[in-house]
């Protein structure tokens, strides 16, 4: 190092360098503003359950973009007028959004509940909430294209959100920075200027510190825009505090040794060298702790913290800055850089300290007692309160602050603002009537937490659960219900008596019917006898009648003979007895063929009365007995639409549809038999009239029978008589018997004719009996079902006076049910008419993720701030109720989440803590390890680092008490505590080091005490000069109006003055006192 600026000569080109290059870079450089603007937003880890939440909802297709709240505020209230501006605005935004990502809108417009919400109760303030399909960091390109498409003239309305906080805040803190850093710049030169009492020095080192601060600024915009390196709104905020702070303590800490240099070497360039060769190793190790310790929150997982790694890069570029324009201006310019002052031979010893010293070294115990003592109190009150109120941090000018404190004022916050718990159902989807329960069973048990005002779900949509689904009220449903069941079933049971009469009355008539059946079955029989017998009679007539044709045509053919042989008379007398024997048989067998034919005649007349007496009506058997089955019919049918009204759920349908099935089939056979009962009627009546053709047959027969000369009457001529007389009497009796023979042949044809007649009367008559068998079988089945339908009207009759009895318990229980009070634990039971009901299709919108509905949704609003600590304790709670909630059930392995700022800032407060340990660990170790290597101990960094964490603590109680008591703020802001720790450790070991290390030095010549004293005396002014300086500087930051810089500020300036006042000054010497040698254990004794 002492080599590189030995040549004086060479050492003039580092600063033009240095100046080229800063200038360089910051021409090139982007925007720094930009990219915070676009990547600068607080971003959670993936691992956190809000970010576990978007995804999740996500992956069932549920919104997940950035809402921002747009309120319309009319101090008299809002007119009918105004009102209807505002729907025809948001409906005309709704239609055409431009180029704004709107996903959705949820208004007063969409439904009464919404109303309820989003209205005030003095209707001064009309809230709607945009849902906007975009990330957060993008809603400053479309806020004023908001703000125009969502306009209503004459009426007041503003943005709010979380978006549009952090924006205003992120303005906010920008447009206060150029403030802070004027601020900044006038109290270094002020500070420099009173030390040095020369306006030049502050210039110069006001010109290196810009140089570095430009260069810094640069370097982390290229950082940013090339490797994605973490910058936020506090990067540049920081690296200007730091590089001015530090950067200023680093050069009176150069310029008051170059003071002390330049009158004891009478040469500027050696002076210079004499100057770097003593203070270099601790500007190096200061710069190298104060690099570790921002280095150190790369470690830090959340981007906020990770964007102060920026203070690191500018540590080594002010570093390199101090290094490249310091030593050119103390060769080239030597006395004129204090110009108009001179430097003074004499050393300056600060009074302060060498007082603080005198009573710390000499008397180290009541030191120590003292220290103790001041300490205890303050470390007593630290509660480490962390508040997450970002509304708190921006001013309240601010139009998105304007529209929070109007909503906390007409509404509360947590009315709004509300926590949403997600519920993945593990298996299948919520949108069952048996999942929903577990929902309320949750819902219940989340509204007993303490801070948890209301609880809106499915089964609850406006606070309150939906009575419903109440088993109660549906008891209550139920058993008006069964009251009409009731009164079904006494109707019904008066329509069995009713059918048991009708029953009978059919039973009765199918039993005259079966008589009626029998009748007919036995006059068939006999008729079947009867045609048997003439069948009988009509086959001997039949041989009888041919007996006498032959025997006819046999006389006639020997009459024939005989006229033939008259004319031969003389040759042959015919033998004449012969004649009169045949005669006398053929007379014999017409005789006995007449009487047959009366007898069958007789016979006949019989038959022809049987088959007259089997005449029926099939169309009236046919009518009758179907207008029974149908009366019976309509009165099952109209007793099953009661049943089926009055008692859905019991057996009497079943039963009546059973009769109904049985009076069908038996309708069906009647069919059948009626059908064939017709045409056996229509048989019957072919039969009687081929009867009457027969009675007409033998009647012609009888006819050719009868003669009026019986044939052995007739005169048979004597061979002694004439021949003549005896050839007119032969050709007479030929005639005769022609006539005779052509007789029985008709009359044998018309007994063939009969006997035919017979044979189908026979068969017809077999039929006949054949069909009223079938007819007396399917009376039977009938009657047999019509008694079945009896005994089972008996038996429905008697399950609906048992069923009515039942119900009646059961009525009377649950009516029990019904008009028990109301009670939290009551249960619910949702059945598909609910579910299946519009309004719920309506609530699954907003209340479950729009896919498959995998996840339900809670909404929880909470008694106090969403930004306050109570806040994140109810959420914690809330997390713990809900999993127990589903214990020991289907969903107990379900995925439960929560969103919402409380639960966004519960995430907060985990992250932070846990970078908070991890960082300061990693720092803490990083920082013992350089200060073992420069001091070459142990035991001295042990103290110097516990010095530094009772400042932090101990400023920390009195920013607490300052911000909390005094001023009435809810915490410390989240991210104060971890910045101040870094900056009071990496920062504040500077002065530890800038005593210890001179001490070191003095320590070569003297004791422990004189050369502790001696250090305190020379550096004293220098820690004070610096801590002023720094605490100036992080005063400056008063101007911005941001809450967390504020706190920053003021425990940073806390901690310094605690530091450079109490710690350093009392604590460690009186402590390095006590400890004498063992200060350097385990490297040295001496």
């Amino acid at each position: 190092m002492i080599n590189a600026i030995n040549g004086k000569k060479r050492i003039i080109f580092y600063p033009i360098i240095w100046i080229i290059a800063t200038f360089i870079l910051l021409l090139l450089s982007p925007d720094l503003n930009q990219i915070v603007s676009e990547e600068g937003q607080i971003e959670i880890p993936s691992e956190y359950p809000t970010q576990q939440y978007e995804d999740m909802v996500a992956s069932d297709g549920a919104f997940t973009g950035t809402e921002v709240i747009v309120v319309y505020h009319e101090e008299e209230g809002l007119s009918q007028a105004q009102a209807d501006q505002i729907e025809e605005t948001i409906n005309a935004f709704e239609n055409d959004p431009g180029d704004v990502p709107l996903y959705d809108i949820v208004s007063p417009l969409d439904g009464e509940q919404q109303a309820d919400q989003l209205v005030s109760d003095d209707e001064t303030l009309l809230l709607v909430s945009l849902e906007l399909d975009m990330a957060s960091e993008e809603y400053d390109t479309y806020r004023d294209d908001i703000q125009q498409l969502t306009a209503v003239d004459g009426l007041a309305h503003y943005q709010t959100g979380d978006a549009a906080i952090s924006t205003d805040y992120d303005k906010s803190t920008q447009e206060n920075l150029g403030a802070s850093q004027w601020i900044t710049i006038a109290l270094v030169f002020t500070v420099l200027l009173s030390i040095f009492r020369s306006p030049l020095t502050p210039i110069l080192m006001l010109i290196l510190l810009g140089l570095s601060f430009l260069g810094s600024i640069s370097i982390v915009s290229f950082l940013a825009d090339w490797f994605g390196f973490p910058v936020s709104t506090y990067t540049e905020i920081f690296i200007l505090a730091i590089i001015f702070g530090v950067g200023t303590d680093y050069c009176i800490l150069l310029m008051r040794r170059f003071q002390e240099e330049l009158p004891a070497s009478g040469n500027a360039h050696e002076a210079m060298l004499q100057t770097f060769r003593f203070s270099t190793q601790t500007i190096f190790y200061g710069a190298i702790t104060g690099f570790i310790g921002f280095a150190t929150i790369g470690f830090a997982d959340f981007n906020i913290f990770q964007s102060a790694v920026g203070v690191a890069v500018g540590i080594v570029v002010l570093l390199i800055g101090i290094l490249a324009g310091m030593p050119p201006l103390m060769s080239f310019m030597g006395n004129r850089i204090f110009w108009p002052s001179k430097p003074r031979a004499e050393r300056q010893d600060n009074w302060l300290w060498r007082k603080l010293g005198g009573f710390s070294v000499y008397r180290p115990g009541y030191t120590m007692l003292l220290v103790a003592a001041i300490l205890a109190p303050l470390l007593w009150m630290y509660d480490n309160d962390i508040s997450f109120n970002m509304p708190e941090e921006v001013q309240e000018d601010y139009e998105s602050i304007q529209a929070y404190d109007l909503i906390a004022d007409r509404f509360g916050e947590g009315d709004v603002f509300f926590t949403t718990l997600a519920v993945e159902a593990p298996e299948g989807t919520w949108e069952e009537p048996n999942a929903l329960p577990y929902l309320e069973l949750m819902a219940i048990n989340l509204e007993k937490v303490d801070g948890v005002s209301d609880v809106r779900t499915m089964t609850r949509p406006e606070g309150e659960r939906l009575e419903e689904m109440t088993i109660p009220e549906q008891a209550d449903i139920l058993s008006s219900s069964l009251n009409e069941t009731l009164d079904g079933l006494d109707e019904i049971s008066d329509g069995h008596d009713d059918l048991l009469e009708g029953v009978a009355d059919g039973a009765e008539q199918f039993s005259e019917a079966e008589e009626g059946v029998e009748a007919l079955l036995n006059g068939t029989d006999e008729a079947l006898d009867g045609v048997e017998e003439l069948q009988d009679g009509l086959s001997t007539l039949g041989s009888e009648l041919v007996t006498a044709q032959e025997e006819v045509s046999a006389a006639s053919e020997e009459i024939a003979e005989y006229e033939a042989q008259l004319d031969e008379f003389q040759e042959a007398i015919p033998n004449t007895e012969s004649l009169e024997q045949q005669l006398e048989e053929a007379e014999t067998a017409r005789q006995e063929a007449l009487e047959t034919i009366s007898e069958r005649q007789e016979q006949l007349g019989t038959l022809q009365d049987m088959i007259g007496g089997l005449a029926f009506d099939p169309e009236a058997i046919d009518t009758g007995l179907r207008e029974n089955i149908q009366a019976w019919q309509s009165t099952l049918d109209e007793l099953s639409e009661e049943a089926d009204e009055a008692a859905p759920d019991s057996d009497i349908s079943e039963q009546i549809d059973t009769i109904n099935a049985a009076l069908t089939e038996g309708e069906a056979q009647m069919d059948d038999a009626v059908a064939f009962v017709s045409e056996v009627e229509d048989t019957r009546q072919n039969i009687e009239s081929e009867l009457e053709a027969v009675s007409t047959d033998l009647a012609e027969a009888e006819e050719l029978l009868t003669l009026e000369t019986p044939l052995t009457d007739m005169d048979i001529p004597d061979p002694n008589t004439a021949i003549q007389d005896v050839q007119a009497d032969l050709e007479e009796a030929g005639a005769g018997m022609e006539e005779l023979a052509e007789g029985l042949g008709e009359a044998v044809d018309g007994l063939e004719d009969m006997q035919e007649g017979t044979q189908e009367l026979n068969e017809g008559l077999t039929e006949i009996q054949e069909g009223q068998q079938e007819l007396m079988e399917g009376i039977e089945a009938a009657s047999d079902g019509f008694t079945e339908i009896e005994e089972g009207l008996l038996e429905v009759d008697e399950g609906t006076l048992d069923v009515i009895e039942a119900i009646e318990q059961m009525e009377d229980f649950i009516s029990s049910m019904a008009d028990q009070p109301s009670h939290p634990l009551e249960g619910i039971f949702i059945t598909d008419d609910i579910m299946e009901n519009e309004a719920f299709d309506q609530l699954w919108e907003h209340y479950a993720t729009p896919d498959d509905r995998v996840i339900s949704f809670i909404d929880i609003t909470m008694e106090n701030d969403p930004y306050g600590l109570e806040a994140i304790e109810t959420v914690d709670e809330i997390d713990e109720v809900a999993a127990f909630s589903l214990k020991e059930t289907p969903f107990e392995d379900a995925n439960i989440l929560l969103d919402g700022i409380a639960a966004q800032n519960r995430d907060l407060n985990d992250l932070t803590n846990r970078d908070f340990i991890t960082t300061a660990s990693i720092m803490l170790t990083g920082i013992f390890l350089a200060l073992a290597v420069l001091f070459r101990s142990i035991i001295m960094p042990l103290y110097v680092l516990f010095s530094l964490a009772a400042t932090y603590f101990g400023a920390a109680a009195i920013t607490e008490w300052i911000f909390m008591d005094l001023v009435g703020y809810q915490g410390l802001m989240w991210a104060v505590p971890f910045f101040s720790f870094v900056i009071l450790m990496a920062l504040g070991v500077d002065y530890s080091i800038f005593l210890i290390t001179r001490f070191h030095e003095t320590r070569k010549t003297m004791d422990l005490q004189e050369a502790m004293m001696l250090a305190m005396r020379r550096i004293g002014g220098i820690v004070l000069a610096a801590a002023l300086i720094l605490g100036g500087t992080f005063a400056s930051l008063l101007a911005s109006g941001v809450l967390t810089l504020l706190q920053i500020s003021t425990m940073v300036v806390i901690g310094l003055l605690l530091y450079s006042l109490l710690l350093l000054p009392l604590f460690v010497p009186a402590l390095a006192t006590i400890l004498g040698p063992y200060n350097w254990w385990p490297f040295r004794k001496k």
